[in-house]
């Protein structure tokens, strides 16, 4: 956390508006592994504000915030929002990994198997291994 703030002020300084976002969210997954829920949904709410478009990680972090705090129908329009945008890249992996966990929520467990093992098969061939998304794919049930 005294990193993020470190980092906060040089972005300040730099008015680099792409790492406040991020430090928000790095907050968020370290209230959302202390099981502060209310605080992570708070950090990525405070990162959704700063983004500037439908694409980025802060829509798909407050999804999955809010997953946990069993808010699916909440979540889904984010994830609905954020697909809608057309992304690439690593938000999408990690939407895609997201996606799995709000299946299961949703009571889908076959279409969560199903996609369960495409995302598995995209990070493997995308060699993605962010923990925090990866997690979802090994760990059945959680914040479902």
């Amino acid at each position: 956390m005294a990193t993020a703030e470190e980092s906060d002020r040089y972005a300040c300084r730099l008015d680099d508006r792409q790492i406040l976002p991020l430090n928000d969210l790095t907050r968020a997954a370290a209230a959302l592994a202390a099981g502060r829920l209310d605080a992570a949904e708070s950090y990525c709410r405070a990162a959704l504000g700063q983004e500037e478009d439908a694409t980025g990680l802060a829509r798909i972090d407050l999804a999955d915030v809010l997953l946990a705090k069993g808010e699916t129908a909440d979540a889904r329009v984010l994830l609905d929002e954020f697909f809608a945008a057309a992304p690439g890249g690593v938000p999408l992996l990690a939407a895609r990994a997201v996606s799995v966990t709000l299946r299961r929520a949703e009571g889908d467990d076959a279409g969560a198997r199903s996609l369960l093992e495409q995302v598995r098969a995209e990070f493997t061939a995308a060699g993605f291994g962010w923990q925090r998304y990866t997690d979802r794919l090994v760990t059945p049930g959680r914040n479902a």
